[in-house]
């Protein structure tokens, strides 16, 4: 057995010269497609990096268990059955990457399969190039100038030769022929790019009229959420009673704004007409008439009084709770309180 896999970080198969892709140039995979099978019918179980490379070393489908991870301690892999294999040679595995979330908190596991591994440093965030004073950054850098690791790994890597990726074809290349007359072996040449921030040489800009600055980073617009509070929501009521609706309490977040909770408690005041009129339950707020609170457990009301405490993004029925407890005992409701 000998075996060779190949895996590049963020590829689109509409950008591949394979499937169709006109304008987008790919002559090495092009010619690796001639001399293979090409499969058109292929389905991803999990996307991201690290839950993709648990699918193709387990078989499992990654997010059906969990999200973001490491391998399992549980996790049967690839490599350590090529190495049980009953009756036959174990197979050797080689692992050669500079995908770093291999061997950062929350993706390891992965490398230690392998029978021996060759880490190439220097992509995105890795920790690489070490600077206590960070150097003064150019204005062309763009967006990585608020990301200084980033942007030192980038500054490190000139020259094709310098980056990352191509050193770890180069040792592939070496490898190969060091132990290509070898039987039983598999090697893993895993590629971060083509990965944001595309971060590239001259040549490849010039291949596309691209004439911006080979440095440039410059993220796309996207509409910014507005950060204005929101209006506090109010409870209606029919005219009717005020004990057989379900009420809206608003309730104040850790931001400041408010937000809507479904059916949790009211209080009622009596307007000048005589009719009651719904108020937001609230530390600060009065109840001079009769309150309405839904849920499951009933309590009485002689526990002690708490409203000195800070309000924080407490769910609706214990606010209410809470503020009913602080009142004096000639002016709590008489129906009963059920949190």
């Amino acid at each position: 057995m000998k075996a060779l896999v190949v895996i590049l970080d963020t590829l689109r198969r509409d950008y591949l010269e394979p499937y169709g892709a006109s304008w987008v140039r790919t002559p090495s995979i092009a010619r690796l497609a001639e001399r293979s099978v090409v499969c058109d019918n292929h389905w991803v179980g999990s996307l991201p990096c690290m839950p993709a490379r648990r699918e193709l070393m387990t078989g499992r489908h990654n997010f059906l268990e969990r999200g973001w991870g490491p391998l399992e301690p549980f996790d049967d892999v690839l490599p350590e059955q090529l190495r049980r294999r009953e009756g036959k040679r174990p197979v050797f595995s080689h692992l050669i990457t500079d995908h770093y979330h291999y061997f950062y908190l929350g993706g390891e596991g992965h490398n230690n399969s392998f029978s021996t591994w060759q880490f190439e440093r220097g992509q995105e965030g890795d920790v690489w190039i070490s600077r206590v004073d960070l150097p003064a950054l150019p204005e062309a850098i763009g967006r990585l100038k608020a990301r200084p690791q980033n942007a030192l790994n980038r500054l490190a890597q000139r020259e094709e030769h310098e980056f990352s990726g191509p050193r770890c074809v180069e040792h592939c290349r070496r490898w190969l022929d060091d132990n290509g007359a070898a039987d039983d072996w598999l090697v893993q040449l895993e590629l971060f790019d083509p990965h944001e921030p595309f971060y590239v040489v001259r040549q490849y800009l010039d291949l596309y009229g691209d004439r911006r600055r080979a440095t440039r980073s410059t993220p796309p617009r996207r509409a910014v959420p507005s950060c204005r509070p929101r209006r506090r929501a109010r409870a209606t009521t029919p005219a009717t009673s005020s004990t057989t609706w379900p009420p809206t309490l608003a309730r104040r977040g850790r931001s400041g704004t408010t937000r809507s909770r479904h059916a949790s408690a009211t209080s009622c005041a009596p307007s000048s007409a005589g009719s009651p009129r719904p108020r937001s339950i609230g530390p600060a707020s009065a109840c001079d008439g009769p309150a309405v609170v839904r849920g499951r457990q009933a309590r009485s009301y002689d526990e002690p009084a708490r409203s000195s405490r800070p309000v924080r993004a407490r769910p609706a029925l214990a606010l209410a709770a809470e503020h009913l407890r602080s009142l004096p005992a000639d002016r709590r409701p008489l129906v009963p309180l059920a949190v």
